[in-house]
């Protein structure tokens, strides 16, 4: 009677302890937002403001490098249009522009209609998978936020620096406009 006695508190314990160490499931990431990046791809690095209004509804805006301020991507419904500072463009000022922010909302929009989630050593959590540009990892930071994208296969990394929830406003202008 007394091992049993020892038994259960024991296995309580020992139940309790494997479960607090699981890492709770990523925040909802099918959202729209906006978001500001440090972006490398394919060896040239930029700085955008990065718009998602919904699964292939996107908006970049390259800050930086100055040669390419004001530069625009807009991808929705399968579509991409260029802009330099506001003005439509049909020349092909960037195809690595273009190329980049294609590779970007693919591998996002594959996460979140759901990666493999995983948890990394140092406690973060990876969200894995393929996209039609390659294989894809986002990492969630602390605040259980998307803090890194990339795709390998792609070279391509973005470390998102600020992210926000956009507004249910900006999402209908937006739909209004495309």
């Amino acid at each position: 009677m007394k091992r049993l006695i020892f038994i259960v508190p024991a296995v309580l314990i020992l139940s309790s302890c494997a479960g607090a160490k699981k890492p709770p499931v990523p925040a909802e990431l099918d959202v729209p937002f906006a978001a500001e990046a440090g972006i490398s791809y394919g060896g040239s690095e930029c700085t955008a403001k990065i718009n998602r209004y919904g699964a292939g509804s996107w908006e970049f805006t390259i800050t930086e490098p100055y040669a390419l301020e004001g530069l625009t991507v807009i991808e929705s419904n399968g579509k991409t249009k260029l802009s330099m500072l506001g003005a439509e463009s049909t020349a092909d000022i960037s195809p690595a522009a273009v190329s980049m922010a294609r590779a970007l909302s693919s591998a996002y929009d594959a996460a979140a209609a759901g990666g493999e989630i995983t948890y990394g050593s140092a406690g973060e959590t990876l969200l894995t998978g393929a996209s039609d540009t390659g294989r894809y990892r986002v990492t969630l930071g602390e605040d259980r936020l998307p803090a890194v994208i990339t795709s390998e296969e792609c070279r391509l990394k973005v470390n998102i620096t600020s992210f926000g929830l956009l507004p249910e406003n900006e999402i209908t202008a937006e739909i209004d406009e495309g």
